[in-house]
């Protein structure tokens, strides 16, 4: 049970490091698209995976529509950040 704890810990703290390498400009829309894709998959019963659900659907439709790299990441920024908010309130527990 216990090592599952931590797997879980570690999947989540990789999601917020993909959120800040995203503010850093370190990384892209698609590429944390697809993170919280398969998170949410690897994680179905979290906490956090209907935000990670719906930032997922949020990152489809921007990365769809907004062509400009540099709008991407705000709208980008904007959408994850309730999911930001919860993990920093989960992690930091």
């Amino acid at each position: 049970m216990e090592n599952q704890i931590e797997s879980d810990k570690a999947l989540l703290e990789n999601v917020m490091d993909a959120l800040d390498r995203l503010f850093d400009g370190k990384s892209n829309i698609v590429d944390l698209q697809a993170l919280l894709f398969a998170t949410s998959q690897a994680l179905p019963k979290s906490h956090v995976c209907e935000l990670m659900n719906q930032a997922n659907e949020d990152l489809k439709l921007i990365i769809q529509k907004v062509k400009n790299k540099e709008s991407q990441k705000e709208y980008a920024l904007n959408t994850t950040n309730p999911l930001r908010l919860k993990l920093s309130e989960i992690l930091d527990a």
